[in-house]
């Protein structure tokens, strides 16, 4: 973070050769229990700038307090002057230290112990310490991070492991960076590798910062200008606020989610095409939505991409309503049904809850919060069977990318007839003409789940589009 530093000249009495300086460090990196090594390296180029930096490494220390001049003892003027500096150059220290570490220096008399004191707690070489520090370094590997965001954390590492007196050698990082690195840039390790010389970490890094750029390329189909997808959207009249059932005093905020036309051809009306900037949620590439997820096609063969604008035997006007789900993030066994305030259509990741089912043939898609959609593969109905009732689950969507089965609560209520009363930590389903309580059910993990030991899943009919919902 850049800093803007002032620097203020105050007259000194006691030697008027010897003038004081007070320096202001605003917007300066504020030092906290993580950040050691940044702090300290803003601070010393500071202080080294200002001729300060010798109260704080120990090379001035106090004169003496007074002096005898004929056996008459005075305050020596040269105390004074250090004194001063000291206190002006402290309470600069303390302002730049988070609150929540003031503390620790309160007792200090003078600058040079309380930067002692931050270096003991926060660059002490113990065993430990560093031991922590190269177990984390050794664990460290690209995954799903960027290439900067994977060298930026390394290289953290290896500095703060040379603060505390045990810098890597060169060789034996550029080792572990390749250690961390997926077979996409096995070219460049085999390169690195190959060499006589060892590369340095700044060549390394812009290497595979052009690797990465490459790999994104190849896989990144060309994208949909950018003005047509918001014309789709911008067409539907309005929208559905998301609002799922949360528990008192507990937050969340799930990812909103809605069933979109496929945009019709405005390439009259259109912008210049700009790429698609955003990330697919589902291999965390950026150039491409979910919906073209060339990983997608590969798991999920059955499922078709939607088509592209401008082809008109397959393009029709949007629909004049908007439908919603909510994307769930973690994947938890295909039996399980959760309730959805926010859906307007049960929607199912597995094809075997439906029978009859029938593909889905129109361009609707999930749409979720970033604007990428989802494929709706086929559509059905089923049952959810108790000992003494069975709810019925009508225009139920077949999503295999979707994460959970989620039961439309509006849906549901007005199939079965039913209200649905939501507790802290439970539910009840009610018969909505005489009040009496047709199922009970818990939360689980903090949503709404349908109990798993009651029900059984029994198919119904199938409807073959689900343009038979958008007229209703």
């Amino acid at each position: 973070m850049a800093t803007e530093n002032s620097q203020i000249i105050i007259p000194n009495a006691q030697e008027p050769t010897k003038p004081l300086t007070m320096i202001t460090i605003h917007n300066s990196i504020k030092l906290t229990p993580t950040n050691y090594l940044s702090w300290k390296t803003q601070m010393e180029v500071i202080l080294i700038g200002y001729d300060l930096q010798k109260f704080i490494d120990g090379s001035h220390p106090a004169p003496p307090t007074t002096i005898t001049t004929n056996n008459v003892v005075f305050t020596n003027p040269a105390y004074q002057t250090w004194l001063r500096q000291d206190k002006l150059l402290f309470g600069a220290l303390v302002g730049t230290l988070s609150l929540t570490l003031i503390p620790l220096i309160t007792q200090s008399k003078t600058s040079y112990e309380a930067w002692q004191i931050l270096a003991n707690t926060y660059a002490r070489p113990s065993r430990g310490h560093i031991k922590q520090l190269k177990d984390h370094l050794k664990n460290i590997t690209k995954g799903s991070q960027s290439i900067a965001d994977y060298m930026q954390s390394i290289k953290t590492r290896a500095d703060e492991l040379a603060v505390l007196g045990k810098p890597l050698d060169q060789e034996d990082l550029i080792e572990k960076v390749l250690e961390g690195l997926d077979e996409n840039y096995q070219s460049i390790i085999d390169v690195v590798n190959g060499r006589d010389s060892t590369i340095s970490f700044d060549e390394l890094h812009e290497k595979l910062i052009n690797k990465e750029l490459s790999l994104r390329n190849k896989i990144s189909p060309s994208p949909l200008p950018a003005s047509t997808h918001a014309t789709n959207v911008r067409s539907t009249p309005w929208s559905i606020t998301n609002r799922t059932p949360q528990l008192p005093g507990s937050t969340s905020t799930p990812t909103q989610g809605i069933i979109r036309n496929s945009p019709t051809n405005t390439r009259d009306n259109r912008l210049p095409a700009r790429p698609f900037l955003g990330r697919c949620q589902w291999c965390s590439t950026q150039g491409h939505v979910v919906s073209r997820c060339p990983l997608i096609r590969q798991q999920f063969p059955q499922v078709q991409p939607p088509p592209r604008p401008g082809n008109s035997s397959q393009s029709r006007p949007p629909a004049p309503w908007q439908a919603q789900a909510n994307v769930a993030t973690t994947i938890p066994p295909n039996t399980t049904w959760l309730l959805d305030s926010g859906a307007s259509h049960h929607v199912t990741t597995d094809l075997h809850n439906l029978a009859l089912h029938s593909p889905f043939d129109g361009t609707d898609e999930i749409m979720i919060g970033n604007g990428s959609g989802l494929p709706i593969s086929h559509t059905g109905s089923t049952s959810l069977t108790t000992p003494s009732h069975s709810f019925t689950l009508s225009n139920v969507l077949w999503v295999p990318i979707m994460k959970r089965n989620l039961i439309s609560i509006s849906q549901f209520c007005k199939s079965n007839n039913t209200s649905i009363e939501f507790l802290p930590s439970s539910f009840h389903v009610k018969d909505l003409h005489t009040g009496a309580i047709l199922l009970q059910g818990r939360t689980k993990d903090g949503v709404y789940e349908w109990p798993l030991s009651t029900t059984q899943s029994r198919p119904l009919i199938a409807f073959s589009s689900v343009k038979t919902t958008l007229s209703e």
